[in-house]
């Protein structure tokens, strides 16, 4: 399943679901006409809760607002690494939204499948990307408005938020505004640190004379932007060239 891009100033503005043609559950319709089974977001993860229980409970701002994140056990990979980072931070999150509530009192929340550290040039990027999709899919919405024909999306928007071309358009200026406030990125520079470089210096670093357990590494590992499964990659490469071996299962020491 495709993922789409959208701010936050969007999302938290959805109230409803849509039974979208093709999907399994229904969707999240915001009233710029997303119908969303799976996000695409970025921004600054400002603040984290709960670390250590069953469902961490995070916060991330786009240059429109916050996003309200929540992991549960059944995305662990995803709750580890939220509670890795250190706040502030630039992240992106892959995940599921769904509506906790109804009516007027309803909070779309993204279930997060998957978050990674990135950088401003990251961010920006997204921010960029998102406005010039977000525009287009306004410019669809307001040419099925216009047209008068029956159709099943565009009558759900006038039914459920009252959707008209003026307030399509003040949708659409949050969206300039948040490409107002981002300078044109600039690529940063190659790094020529590695994910095997980054997993044996905090073996060096972390491991001591006993060696240091595969789940700390990947906590260590999150907040230079590797993922569980890079970290296992790169562990499995440091085995094979006698870099680090197990003196105990699942605990790894430099040779």
């Amino acid at each position: 399943m495709m993922f789409q891009r959208v701010f936050a100033a969007e999302l938290n503005a959805a109230a409803v679901q849509f039974p979208g043609k093709g999907l399994a559950e229904p969707a999240v319709l915001t009233p710029g006409g997303a119908v969303l089974s799976l996000v695409f977001c970025s921004g600054a993860l400002l603040e984290c809760h709960g670390c250590g229980n069953q469902t961490v409970h995070a916060r991330m701002a786009d240059p429109t607002g916050a996003f309200f994140l929540q992991a549960d056990s059944h995305s662990a990979d995803a709750r580890t690494i939220l509670c890795s980072l250190e706040t502030p931070c630039f992240v992106t999150v892959i995940g599921k939204p769904f509506l906790a509530g109804a009516g007027r009192s309803a909070r779309c929340i993204i279930k997060v499948l998957d978050v990674r550290a990135v950088d401003r040039y990251t961010r920006d990027v997204w921010v960029l990307r998102t406005a010039e999709t977000t525009l287009d899919r306004f410019a669809m919405v307001e040419e099925a408005l216009r047209s008068g024909k029956d159709d099943p999306l565009a009558r759900a928007l006038v039914t459920t938020y009252g959707l008209d071309p003026a307030r399509l358009r003040s949708l659409a200026c949050v969206a300039r505004e948040a490409v107002a406030g981002v300078q044109t990125p600039s690529p940063p520079a190659q790094s020529e640190v590695d994910p095997a470089s980054i997993v044996l210096a905090i073996m060096k670093e972390h491991g001591g004379k006993t060696g240091i357990p595969l789940d700390e590494i990947v906590k260590r590992a999150a907040g230079r932007g590797l993922t569980p499964q890079d970290v296992q990659a790169a562990v499995e490469a440091l085995c094979r060239d006698d870099e680090c071996y197990q003196p105990t299962r699942g605990t790894f020491r430099i040779l």
